[in-house]
């Protein structure tokens, strides 16, 4: 079973979700992030925080995999983009691999990086 996270991204940085309260769906009532500063109820921001989602896999590096994330793969330059957890899931189908993308590398996400798109 997969361990489930989430990050918030507000102003096009993305932060570890310590607390998050779902009233139904995907629909959000509370949630606590980690600033630098140290955790910071976003409640008054829900309008303008997207939540990314941790796929349950990790890369070459061990870095863990989010929705939004901007995978390279090391042997054919061929970057993607991981669009939902089903799609990664299909990625270790296709690799045959457990729980990491041993080929593919993250090297960054659509929110702090949009150059790299």
């Amino acid at each position: 079973m997969r361990e489930i996270k989430f990050e918030a991204v507000y102003k096009n940085k993305c932060y570890s979700v310590l607390t998050i309260h779902f009233l139904y769906g995907d629909m959000i009532s509370d949630i606590v992030i980690d600033t630098e500063d140290g955790p910071k109820e976003m409640n008054q921001y829900m309008g303008e925080i997207k939540i990314r989602e941790y796929t349950g896999l990790k890369d070459k590096n061990g870095k863990e995999i989010f929705e939004g994330d901007i995978v390279i793969n090391e042997y054919s330059s061929m970057q993607m983009v991981v669009d939902e957890i089903w799609f990664a899931h299909r990625l270790i189908e296709i690799h045959k691999m457990n729980n990491s993308l041993g080929d593919y590398n993250v090297i960054g996400n659509i929110y702090e990086n949009p150059e790299l798109l």
